[in-house]
């Protein structure tokens, strides 16, 4: 069979409020929730599929069902090979254990067998770069450190069917892009990989096919473009915010400075997350402050499939605030736009003016996707990341 995984009609229901149901009626009006309804469609081996949509569209569930962490309440599942699924990276650590000993625990945990553990020992460490840290409790370890070993354990599992939800934006930017390398050489191999990420430059860079999930059901089945496209139409991609109570997991802070907005202008005057090639491109950052700022540092930096392409600061560009205090906004403007067409991202970095110290870090602060003139999006216009500006001119000899 040339299928990897066929599913079809899958749905799964959970309920809600179940405080106080009565012990011999398990089912009760307005008290149900379908996470995934009839859902159906097939993924061919060595086929690489992304899976996108809104929070609460299903994509988590739908991952679980697919590497046996759940059942379908309806439908059927067919799983032809080895599974392995990068979801919750180092759910099955334990805390008091070396980094060593949690190898093998968790390789279990993920299939492995100990005499294979003990074959990919000396490979996972070398990938995780924390061989000076093997005998020491990861209770110890820092976050980034967690992930590393985590993913590194993961990742040398070895499976026909490979499943990850947003895990490849893990630990610091190095560690990512070797995260993305690895899966892009998983993908080259012919393994079945299926891909869920809100970061769409990934989805575009790796899968072949994408699905579309709304609301628990599968809306569109196809080619990344224009399940892409399919998605943002429908308001997938907005400019971010976070106020003081909603701080994204990918958004570090001191505390005395916060990035509390941002926003992109193209042509219009309302914020948009769609830029033509060779139109103005504005980037405007909202600060809030907790105290008296001098000179700060304020950059930010495009980057597409996880790869940083070009960064604007304020030092250099000499051209950054004096004093913020209080609220204040940021803007940054480029007269024209030269990125390919695609999808992109923004981190955003603030700094001690004086220091150098980090005050705010937002990555993936904004997600954007630049389309030509005549509209067209993903898989036309120039190739690579950036049109070459510049005149042409020719003269007969």
């Amino acid at each position: 069979m040339n299928t990897a995984i066929k599913a079809k009609n899958l749905s799964k229901r959970y309920f809600l409020n179940r405080k106080g149901r009565n012990l011999f009626d398990r089912r009760r009006l307005g008290d149900e929730l379908w996470a995934l309804k009839d859902m159906s469609f097939h993924i061919e081996k060595g086929e690489s599929l992304g899976i996108i949509g809104a929070n609460g569209a299903g994509k988590t569930t739908l991952l679980k069902i697919l590497g046996n962490v759940t059942k379908p309440t309806t439908g059927s599942l067919v799983l032809q090979g080895r599974i392995g699924a990068l979801i919750e990276l180092g759910a099955g650590f334990h805390p008091e254990l070396s980094g060593l000993e949690n190898i093998f625990l968790y390789g279990s945990i993920l299939g492995m067998k100990k005499k294979e553990i003990s074959e990919k020992l000396d490979r996972i460490v070398d990938f995780a770069e924390l061989d000076a840290f093997m005998d020491t409790p990861v209770k110890r370890y820092s976050s980034g450190m967690y992930v590393r070993l985590a993913f590194s354990i993961a990742a040398h599992v070895d499976p026909d069917i490979l499943i990850v939800d947003e895990v490849l934006a893990v630990g610091d930017l190095h560690f990512q892009k070797k995260c993305f390398d690895w899966v892009q050489n998983y993908v080259k191999s012919q393994k079945t990989f299926v891909l869920v990420s809100h970061q769409l430059n990934q989805i575009e860079t790796v899968c072949q096919r994408v699905l579309y999930l709304k609301r628990g059901r599968l809306v569109f089945d196809g080619p990344p473009d224009k399940a892409i496209s399919r998605f943002m139409s429908d308001g997938g991609i907005r400019s971010r915010s976070a106020g003081p109570t909603q701080i994204p997991a990918n958004k570090k802070k001191t505390g005395e400075l916060d990035v509390v907005g941002v926003n992109l202008y193209s042509d219009g005057v309302d914020p948009t997350d769609s830029v033509i090639q060779d139109r103005p491109l504005s980037v405007e950052i909202h600060v809030c402050t907790e105290k008296r700022i001098v000179r700060p540092k304020i950059e930010f930096a495009f980057l597409r499939g996880g790869i940083t392409l070009g960064q604007a600061n304020t030092v250099s560009d000499e051209a950054g605030p004096e004093v913020i205090e209080g609220e204040g906004l940021v803007s940054f403007h480029w007269p024209r736009c030269f990125l390919s067409p695609g999808h992109y991202t923004i981190d955003i970095y603030v700094s001690d003016g004086i220091t150098a110290a980090d005050l705010c870090v937002w990555r993936s602060a904004l997600e954007f996707h630049v389309v030509l003139p005549d509209g067209n999006s993903l898989g036309s216009g120039n190739p690579g990341i950036f049109k070459i500006p510049g005149k042409w001119s020719f003269e007969s000899k």
